[in-house]
């Protein structure tokens, strides 16, 4: 028998698809080289350890470099400029067309590519032949260096029996420097007039949203600027606002200037616009590419150049795709800020678009074009004419949306004139708000506390899959990118949630806690706790808990309402101010003044206390900021990036005193180890049962992308939108749905809020032994319960429902599988499950003993499966080891 084997990404013999015939004596009746042959080449069955390397190549006579580990190879020709040529996963290529490595916009006049060439008769495909020259007006290679893998935020592997991985992971950095065209493009502009104006008659005046720009507002609605000059400083503020101004003059500590016209922050200079080159900023674009996955990152760095500018519409990666390559059922995850096509994911921690997020359909952008937030868009190639399906977006872009790209679907959700883009892009001057970002040589920057110096975008990680990959493929492929490169998720305790903060309930907990095996006692919402004191005696009191809980073995953490609707008594250095009224809207700004103090505090509490949890809820929530007082950030244009970045290294400084981090966003990229795992609050207030069942089915669905330790679920033991139907209280009198929480939640490895003021009733020995005994098993199998699951049968409660784990490396647990199945239906079930093996690396037999008992082996089909009779009784649980 023969079958094609991959060697780590080697080319043997010249062939030019990296495979070769691999020869099998085939004994008949058993045919198993195939299926270990097919595993092996599978690196979501054994992870290859071919390092990562930049190797000199040719194009088509052009200098070249290769950047690959084995499982995808990126081409770069670096003559006449910078490109990307080539984007191969298992040596077939992806692209169709040479693009930009990056473009963005300066002081609203010109906007300039990075790199990138043209010349190419045809956006269909291209040949080294076609005759390449530099982009007009573009960025200029300079040089090139490897670099090593950086280190995003602090972390020791193992923590919290997490995965005892390489960290940083290992890989290989690129860093590629450009310089501004020598002849500066930007036209000096001539001077503002002495007044602002309004939009000329028919023009799209920006005040209104939806389709009011020329005929004004409707009944009832008011912008009082509409349609009315304003003054050049006085009313400077409110052209911020409702952006009926066109212009204003530019003005700052300097004096007055000519300038960008632009509404302006009174603590910034521009600017001027002269011939030289060196007035611009320099681009360096950091790639990165991780040994054993498909995966590779990007971002992309402004570094000011000898004087101010504002820069906008950034987009950090622009790929053509192959059309079949995109697909049609795309994926667009608005929290998540994930893409996922057919071939290609795409992620980042800037994660979360405006409170009031574009709708997007078919296509379009991800968090739409408000908020600075665009993060993903698969828009329409204009170059791509002869395109056979004109209307199947294949141009991937990732970053900040500006006019050029502004392209949605649907219409957003009309809220504030700052939140809405237009039904089909491109979106005219000032119909959407748009991310911003000034820019400073480093002296101005210093002496006059100017905008920085640098900037630098968030990351982007690509993930690329197989031809053909199915959906528990690309999910899976998307865990282990999160167990690689945001390994913290892995770490996975047991807690609670206490409802009560007086010193003889947190006792009370921790003893309860640490008599039945939980880890840490997170001290809930609503209990009264401040995790923002600075009171001493407060301090001591929490540190003695905190002392008294870790001798026994217990973690303290504690919750608190970080930014989004907290309310900080109106205080306009502290809370996001409204675009709509100017006034402070109770959310906190983390790029204010007053989020100092508050950031600050918290470090410091963790710090004295020796608390080992942080629960962070409603942290950024993509809140913008109209203010232009603030000290961390300019204006509304860039409130939401500089939130978001404030909250990220606030993470990182947690992550790296060890402390464990619950927040209800997505930021696993930078540091948090949990959100939640997709459920409903308003679930928890439904009767137990149903309840339980509709917590299996979000488990079961969000762990298609998600390791189940990176999201929590809940378990009222107290009231928690509901009634006495609801709640586990009185212990005694529940057990039966208090075990099947405790085997759901362990069984899936999912931890669960556990909210209360205690576990068990001391009156009920029964319910001690029951949450003990079940947390005891956890840890018996904890490296197995923490391994992928792979999705058998989906709850419906009209029959049996299954789950497995799996793990294909034997050094991580000696369980290669453990399947976890409910019969939660009031009847006898009995059935065949089909058990789905091959990412257990088994491929000629399989072991199996069902809770402990004896051993049935079986062997395995052709298909990696094994069919496995299971008898349950109503409302019962059970669980097998495969070995």
């Amino acid at each position: 028998m023969m079958c094609l084997r991959r060697l780590n990404g080697h080319f043997p013999h010249g062939n030019a698809l990296g495979w070769t015939l691999v020869v099998a004596t085939v004994i008949l009746g058993v045919p198993r080289a195939k299926a270990s042959c097919q595993q092996d080449a599978d690196w979501l069955v054994h992870q290859p350890d071919t390092p990562v390397t930049l190797s000199a190549t040719s194009i088509g006579g052009n200098d070249a470099v290769v950047f690959s580990n084995g499982l995808i190879s990126r081409t770069f020709i670096t003559s006449p400029n910078w490109a990307t040529w080539s984007l191969t996963e298992g040596g077939e290529e992806l692209l169709r067309a040479v693009q930009p490595e990056a473009t963005f916009q300066l002081d609203n006049t010109t906007m300039f590519s990075v790199g990138g060439l043209t010349g190419s008769p045809t956006s269909a495909f291209k040949t080294p032949e076609d005759p390449f020259k530099p982009l007009p007006d573009s960025y200029q290679y300079v040089s090139h260096r490897t670099v090593p893998i950086a280190t995003r935020y602090s972390w020791v592997p193992g923590t919290r029996h997490s995965a005892n991985v390489p960290w940083p992971p290992l890989g290989l950095g690129l860093e590629v420097t450009f310089a501004p065209p020598q002849d500066n493009p930007l036209t000096p502009p001539g001077p503002c007039p002495s007044n602002c104006t309004v939009c000329p008659a028919g023009a799209l005046c920006c005040a209104n949203p939806g389709n009011k720009f020329v005929r004004g507002p409707d009944p009832g609605e008011v912008y009082p600027y509409y349609g009315k000059p304003c003054t050049q400083q006085s009313d400077c503020s409110q052209c911020t606002l409702d952006k009926t101004c066109t212009c204003t003059p530019v003005k700052g500590d300097g004096g007055n200037m000519t300038g960008c016209c632009r509404a302006n922050s009174m603590k910034h200079t521009a600017g001027v616009n002269t011939p030289n080159s060196s007035d611009l900023p320099t681009v360096v674009i950091t790639y990165e590419m991780y040994q054993g996955i498909p995966a590779m990152s990007k971002k992309v760095s402004l570094v000011a150049g000898s004087v101010c500018h504002t820069a906008r519409g950034l987009l950090v990666e622009k790929l053509a795709f192959q059309e079949s390559h995109i697909g049609r059922n795309n994926f667009f995850d608005i929290d998540w800020a994930w893409y996922q096509g057919n071939r290609v994911s795409l992620f980042t921690s800037f994660s979360r678009g405006p409170q009031y997020p574009c709708q997007t359909g078919r296509d379009g952008w991800v968090a739409g074009c408000s908020g600075g937030a665009g993060v993903f868009g698969l828009i329409r190639d204009p170059q791509y004419v002869t395109s056979y399906q004109y209307e199947w977006q294949s141009l991937l872009v990732a970053g900040f949306p500006i006019d050029e790209s502004c392209a949605v679907a649907r219409p957003c959700i009309e809220q504030t004139f700052a939140e809405f883009c237009l039904k089909w892009g491109p979106c005219p001057p000032g119909a959407a708000y748009q991310w911003e970002q000034e820019l400073c040589p480093a002296n101005l920057s210093e002496d006059l506390h100017l905008a920085p110096p640098t900037f630098d975008s968030m990351t982007v990680f690509e993930l690329y899959h197989r031809d053909g990959a199915s959906t528990e493929d690309r999910g899976l492929a998307t865990r282990r990118l999160h167990a690689l490169l945001a390994p913290q998720v892995t770490e996975n305790p047991v807690y609670m949630h206490c409802t009560k903060s007086d010193m003889a309930s947190l006792r009370t907990c921790v003893d309860q806690a640490a008599t039945v095996g939980f880890e840490m006692v997170i001290v809930s919402f609503g209990a009264g706790f401040n995790l923002e004191s600075t009171d001493p005696v407060y301090l001591s009191q929490m540190r003695n808990i905190s002392d008294y809980a870790r001798s026994k073995g217990v973690e303290m953490g504690g919750y608190d309402l970080l930014a989004h609707t907290r309310g900080r008594g109106h205080d306009p250095n502290t809370e996001c101010i409204s675009p709509t009224n100017g006034k402070p809207d109770g959310s906190t700004c983390l790029a204010s003044q007053g989020s100092d103090t508050i950031l600050s505090n918290i470090l410091n509490f963790v710090n004295t206390t020796n608390w080992g949890s942080v629960e962070t809820d409603g942290p950024y929530e993509g809140e913008a900021c109209a203010s232009t007082t603030h000290s961390h950030h300019n204006n509304l244009a860039d409130s939401v990036y500089t939130n978001w970045k404030r909250n990220m290294d606030f993470y990182h400084r947690l992550v790296a005193t060890g402390v464990y981090i619950n927040a209800p966003d997505p930021y696993f990229l930078d540091g948090t180890h949990k959100d939640g795992m997709g459920y409903d609050e308003e679930q928890w207030g439904r009767p137990r049962w149903e309840w339980i069942a509709q917590a299996r089915q979000q488990i079961y669905d969000e762990t298609f992308h998600k390791i189940a330790s990176m999201g929590w679920m809940f378990c009222p033991i107290e009231s928690y939108n509901g009634g006495a139907d609801s709640i586990i209280e009185p212990i005694a009198q529940h057990l039966p749905e208090y075990e099947y929480i405790l085997a759901t939640y362990l069984g899936t490895g999912t931890q669960a809020a556990y909210r209360g003021t205690r576990l068990y009733d001391p009156a009920v020995p029964e319910s001690q032994a029951m949450v003990k005994k079940w947390v005891s098993w956890f840890k018996q199998y904890r490296q197995i319960l923490n391994c992928d699951i792979i999705h058998v049968r989906r709850p419906d409660m009209n029959g049996i429902d299954a789950m497995l784990h799996v793990n294909s490396n034997s050094t991580r647990a000696a369980e290669r599988g453990m399947l976890m199945v409910w019969n939660q239906t009031p009847n006898n079930q009995n059935t065949t499950l089909k058990l789905p093996l091959y990412y257990t690396g088994l491929d000629s037999t399989a072991n199996v003993s069902f809770e402990g008992g004896k051993i049935a082996q079986y062997g395995v089909a052709r298909d990696y499966s094994i069919e496995v009779n299971v008898s349950m009784k109503p409302m019962s649980v059970t669980w097998a080891i495969i070995t």
